[in-house]
């Protein structure tokens, strides 16, 4: 069959392959779709066939480096994936010569230096994402204003010094992960002019200072995922600038007619999707979220230096799933608009100087399908502490801290930012699992 000429479509994935018969340049001709994604594959990484737009090469144990030329192969190629496996080296210049790629994947490898300027210059490019390698650095170059990045994740590299200003010219922009790297700078009062953005992520950096913007009349109304903890952020809580995340306080019946997932249409003429990956963290627990629900809701304040009361504007986020403002100085009463937080699925509030107690619908409210887990109200010395978790994730990988064992469930056809049909798919339900 794969000796046929006329085959344009070859996918393998899902399968236990540890080798691939060669030469590889005797592939049909022809051959537009090539997924080997997840198998046992192993050795240097194949060259693309030549007329490929779709190359997947993701979750196997392929070694070394990328191939210098393999750009020259990338000519017509759309999508291109080799994350998960074992590369290390530095991204080839020949792979900016793709000039019709859009979704380039490399995360989860071992690659090095720097990010090449001319990659996030790349106008073709909707998805880039780079995350869990060794890139350091300071992250450089013009981004420019007529590009179509939806997604930038550079989560979990060695990157330093502040995040271009330039950045914001990337009008379509949904998700920016900077978290886990090495980056020095005031809060990006200017990525407010993001319209376009859901998801934000600063999360274990060196971020300092303030959040509010007092000069910004720009808002975020479509944001839905905040993460700036383990940072060095401070003062107190913007109130007013909550008011203008609107995303954060649809109604119920709003929230569930919003029911599908942030993704990516990999070629226009098929149903193939690339979906983002985000990871969340909830009472000590890093959950990644493999395909990011549009209903999904979290802010995630932990671990820096706010002060102050928690405004009572929080709870106008009645779509909320997440809040975590633990690990900070907050003083004061727990606001009893908190209660309203009908979708509240985690509440960490542990680690401040709150008195009283949580509001009473938190602890007693077991309404419709949520399954209250735990709810628990310390009160010593005057400090209130509340721990809330609610069994209710699903289709998650959830990993524990390091100080705590490893809790890992295998998932279904859909690898966090991998590229699935447009079929949803079997997504399993799973309880939280206890220390």
């Amino acid at each position: 069959m794969i000796s046929n000429s006329f085959l344009m479509h070859l996918n393998l994935s899902h399968n236990l392959l540890v080798d691939l018969q060669q030469p590889f340049s005797n592939l049909p001709p022809y051959l537009s779709t090539l997924d080997l994604h997840s198998n046992l594959l192993h050795g240097r990484i194949p060259t693309p066939p030549q007329f490929s737009s779709y190359v997947d090469y993701s979750n196997n144990s392929f070694l070394s480096s990328i191939p210098d030329d393999i750009g020259t192969y990338m000519s017509f190629t759309v999508f291109f994936s080799v994350s998960k496996n074992n590369i290390s080296g530095i991204i080839p210049a020949s792979i900016f010569s793709a000039t019709y790629l859009q979704v380039l994947d490399l995360s989860n490898n071992a690659l090095s230096g720097g990010i090449p300027s001319c990659l996030i210059e790349n106008e073709a490019l909707a998805v880039l994402n780079l995350r869990r390698n060794m890139f350091s650095g300071i992250l450089s170059g013009n981004f420019p204003g007529n590009c179509n990045l939806q997604t930038l994740d550079l989560n979990g590299n060695l990157l330093e010094g502040t995040i271009p200003e330039s950045v914001a010219n990337y009008k379509e922009l949904e998700v920016l992960n900077l978290g886990n790297n090495h980056i020095d700078d005031n809060f990006p009062c200017w990525l407010k002019n993001m319209s376009s953005l859901r998801v934000l992520v600063l999360r274990a950096n060196r971020f300092h200072g303030p959040i509010g913007c007092p000069n910004s009349n720009s808002t975020w109304a479509k944001l839905q995922i905040v993460d700036l903890s383990y940072n060095n952020f401070s003062g107190k809580l913007p109130a007013k600038a909550f008011l203008t995340w609107k995303a954060m306080m649809a109604s119920e019946d709003g929230v569930q007619s919003k029911l599908n997932h942030m993704q990516f249409k990999v070629l226009e003429m098929s149903e193939l999707y690339y979906q983002d990956a985000v990871t969340v963290t909830s009472q000590g627990q890093e959950m990644e979220l493999v395909k990011v629900l549009t209903l999904f809701t979290s802010i995630d304040f932990s671990f820096n230096t706010f002060e102050g009361q928690i405004p009572e504007e929080m709870g106008n986020f009645t779509s909320l799933y997440v809040l975590n403002l633990s690990g900070n100085g907050f003083t004061g009463q727990i606001p009893s608009s908190i209660g309203q937080l009908t979708q509240l699925e985690s509440l960490d509030l542990s680690r401040n100087h709150l008195r009283g107690r949580s509001p009473e619908s938190l602890i007693c409210d077991t309404v419709g399908n949520r399954d209250l887990a735990s709810s628990v109200v310390q009160e010593m010395g005057g400090k209130a502490t509340t721990n809330m978790l609610i069994e209710f994730f699903q289709g998650f990988s959830i990993t524990k801290t390091k100080e705590e064992r490893v809790v890992e469930e295998e998932l279904t056809e859909f690898g966090g930012g991998e590229c699935s049909s447009g079929a949803e798919g079997c997504v399993r339900p799973r309880h939280l699992e206890k220390p």
